[in-house]
This record gives C-alpha cells, structure tokens and sequence, in this order.
C-alpha cells in the first residue's frame, strides 16, 4: 500500500463528506482505526485538515477550511450553558467579555468551533461569531465603543455625590467601641491548656506508625523502571526511540511501530494508576495531538467503560500492563 495514496484519498474524503467522524472515514476506505489515526494526526499538522473542539458523543469530527458553517452539526451535542452563549453571540455576533457573566464568559471559552476570541491593545476581550469577517466584527467593536452623548452628560452629575465621605467618617467610632469587648479571650486560654494536655494512647500512636510503614512500602512495591517498561515493549515488537519520565511512575515514551506501510510512529503514555479514566485518555491525546502523533496508553489499571468508549472513537490504542 502507497502512504501518499492513502492520504490522498482521506484528504479527498473529507473534503467531500467533511465535517465528518473517523469511524464513517474507516469504513469508507476499510482501513484500522490505528491507521486513520496517524493519517489524520498529519494531515492535522500540515494544516490540509482540522479538527473540533466540540464531540458527538466521545469523538471530534474533522473537517477543512470552507466548512466551518457546517459545523452547527454540533450544536445539538452541547451542553444547555453552551448553547445559550452560542445563541447569544450568533445573534449578536460580537460579545464583549466583561460584559458577560462568569456563566457566560465560561460557556464561550468551551465552544471554541464557533467563538473566536478578539484581544484589543487596550486589553479588552471581544469575542465574534466563527462564520464573522475580521473586518466586519472590528467595525461593530468600533461602533461598540463609540458611546452616544447623551450618556456622557448622564454621567457628569455622579461627582456631586462625594459628601457621603463625611457621614462615613462619622460612622467610624462605633468600630472604636467593639475593639473594647476583646477581654473574651481570657476565657478561651484554659481551653487550651486543657486539650494540650490529654496525652494520646500509645495504641493509636503505634497503628499510625504501622500505618505510615506499610504505606511507604506499597509505594515501594508499585515503581516501575524504565528498563522493565522498555522489556516489556520489545517483547511486542515496539521499538523505542527515546524515554521521558513525567512523574512517579509515569513515563513517556517515542516508538516505532511496524505496519504494512513500514514503521510507524507513536507516543506511548505510560501510566501505573489502578484505573484508567476517559480524561486520562484525554489528557494524553492533548500530549500526543502537540507532538503530531497517534496514541498508545499502556496501564495496569483497569479501564473504565467510557475510557474504553472514548478510545475507539478517537482512535487510540489501550494497552494493559502485565
């Protein structure tokens, strides 16, 4: 199989069918999730195709420029806040950001397939409708922040308020009198005293050692070394190319897979938790998404129903450990 054939015609293919979900595009040209995955994954880095911010179900769609209005497929997958805000800036077509309530202003940040965000070098935020011309939103900011008169003249008489300094200051000796009740404090000392001085059991005292040990010595138990993780990937014909530890336990790894095609290209995530969640995946897909490259998540966990759901709709590959 030519890999310059392939990509071709998933390129043509979602620019005929585009928006469109990875499943649909698999079936289509009968190839594995796993290597729709890496096709996509560099078409997304060469910038011919782009990906949703938005899901239906667990899964973005994928899509090239001139189909952004056929995106409102997702508007029926979003959360009622989300919509709200998505109605509220069709309608309107720019928002300014400190306008908006904290509901709001969270709402837009999630719909980033339909708000784009607009910073002003006075360090006002704007955001405008996706389908909305650079051109057209800065005219409807100008107009915005172009106020009528008739509220300036409005405003003018808010300074002869300034009289009320007086009655604040007048108010304030009543804080003076408050101040003289601390002498409450006497009273609370003996309490003190009183638990300080209950000693407690050595029973409780030991089991918390045990405690303590017994932890430490299950950390101890549960490492993993590079080395046992690198024997691990031979033993399944993957290739490492270079290691990364994260954090305890939590490794990193380029490697090479061998296909039909040749040798593939993967970020391998590995992970020691007990389980493995969808926002594990998640988190990891952002990781290998910035590098431009396909997923593989090797864990010892178990993995949940809706990690296992979410993985096959993104086309990542769950390894277990053991």
């Amino acid at each position: 199989m030519d890999m310059i054939a392939i990509k071709g015609r998933v390129l043509t293919l979602v620019q005929r069918s585009g928006p469109i979900l990875p499943i649909k595009l698999c079936n289509e040209l009968k190839i594995t999730t796993i290597f729709a995955g890496a096709i996509l994954s560099d078409l997304i880095g060469s910038g011919k195709v782009k990906i949703s911010s938005a899901k239906i179900g667990s899964s973005p769609l994928y899509y090239v420029i001139g189909q952004e209005d056929k995106l409102e497929v997702l508007y029926s997958h979003l959360k009622d806040p989300e919509k709200k805000a998505y109605d509220l800036l069709k309608e309107n077509k720019i928002l300014e950001d400190s306008a908006l309530t904290p509901l709001q202003r969270v709402a837009l940040r999630e719909i980033k397939d339909f708000a784009v965000p607009l910073n002003l070098t006075t360090g006002q935020i704007f955001w405008k409708f996706h389908l909305i011309e650079d051109n057209e939103a800065e005219v409807l900011i100008k107009a915005y922040l172009s106020p009528p008169e008739t509220i300036k003249e409005e405003i003018r008489p808010i300074e002869e308020t300034k009289p009320r300094k007086e009655e604040l200051k007048q108010e304030i000796p009543v804080q003076k009198e408050v101040k003289k009740e601390l002498p409450v404090q006497e009273e609370i000392k003996p309490l003190k005293q009183s638990f300080a001085k209950e000693p407690e059991p050595k029973e409780k005292i030991e089991a918390k050692i045990k405690e303590k040990k017994q932890k430490k010595e299950r950390a101890k138990s549960k490492k993993y070394s590079i080395s046992e993780i690198v024997n691990f990937l031979d033993g399944k014909g993957m290739r490492v190319l270079n290691e990364e530890l994260i954090k305890n336990n939590e490794y990193n790894f380029d490697i090479h897979v061998k296909s039909q095609l040749g040798m593939l290209k993967y970020l391998l995530k590995f992970s020691s938790k007990k389980s493995v969640s969808d926002k594990d995946l998640i988190l990891a897909q952002h990781e290998a998404t910035s590098k431009k490259l396909p997923l593989i998540y090797l864990s010892p966990g178990k993995v949940s129903e809706n990690a296992r759901k979410y993985a096959e709709m993104n086309n990542i590959v769950v390894q277990n450990y053991g």
